[in-house]
Formats: C-alpha cells, structure tokens, sequence
C-alpha cells in the first residue's frame, strides 16, 4: 500500500550504492539521464526483503514507487506530474524557490542539489581518507522522488 511505501514498511528493498555510484563517477554516462523505472528495475535486488507491512527497512525505492503512483493516478508521466502539486495550498507561497529535479544533468536545474560520490582512499595501513567527488554532470534523475516526497 502508499502508507507501507512511505512507511518504509513495504518490503522492497533499497537499490544498491555500490553499483549506482560506479555507474554515477563512470565518465562514459556523463549526460545520460536515468528514469525512475531504469533506476528501480538496473539497481534494486527483484525480491522483498519481508512480506509487506510485516517488518521495515530503508528504502528510497518505495518513495520512487509512490511518486510514479502519485502520477499515474493524476493520469501524468513521471516527467509530466508536478510534484508540488501534493502541497497544502498554504505551504506552496512558503517554498518559493522549491524545485524538483528534470531530465538532464544536475548542473542545468538550479536550486536542485546535486549528489556526490565518496569513496575509501588507502593514507596508510590503518588509515583511510574519505574523498567526495561531486557529479554534477550526472543524470539529477537518480534521487526522482527519493528526497522530494
């Protein structure tokens, strides 16, 4: 249901990191963009992590399954339905400068945070740095719903 969705309590697992970030710092997928569809069906494992509504667990993907709903049954595409448009009328005038990422890199939606990438670098044999690579280059697609429900 919408309610285990957002509740984290549906079952579907969390896509993974570690695959989306090679794909996301891999230069040959600069500009390319990412659906929410792609996103779910190339990173997220094809099996619950519990029946639904008998557990929970993080997942982003469950907030990318309520936006594509919220659209469908606004009869919009995923790239067509405002998000903003689940706003209180009173809370919209409050968010003036609020954006939800579009198709194409980061760099070209303003007012949309960008994502980075951090990976383990060796210092020593006991020591690691952490270094954070921003891809703003990157398809903004990537986090559609996750942050912006």
């Amino acid at each position: 249901t919408m309610r285990q969705l957002l509740g984290m309590r549906s079952g579907v697992p969390d896509y993974n990191d570690t695959s989306l970030a090679s794909w996301s710092v891999n230069f040959s997928n600069i500009y390319k963009d990412i659906t929410p569809l792609e996103f779910i069906t190339t990173w997220t494992p094809k099996s619950f992590l519990f029946p639904p509504g008998s557990g929970g667990s993080y997942s982003s993907n469950g907030y990318i399954l309520a936006g594509l709903t919220l659209a469908a049954v606004n009869n919009k595409t995923w790239d067509t339905w405002d998000q903003r448009s689940i706003l209180p009328s009173a809370l919209a005038p409050t968010v003036p400068g609020f954006k939800f990422s579009g198709r194409g890199p980061c760099f070209l939606h303003p007012n949309v945070t960008s994502q980075y990438y951090g990976t383990a670098v060796p210092v020593s044999s006991y020591w690691l740095d952490i270094v954070f690579f921003d891809i703003i280059f990157s398809s903004c697609l990537n986090g559609w719903t996750m942050g912006n429900l």
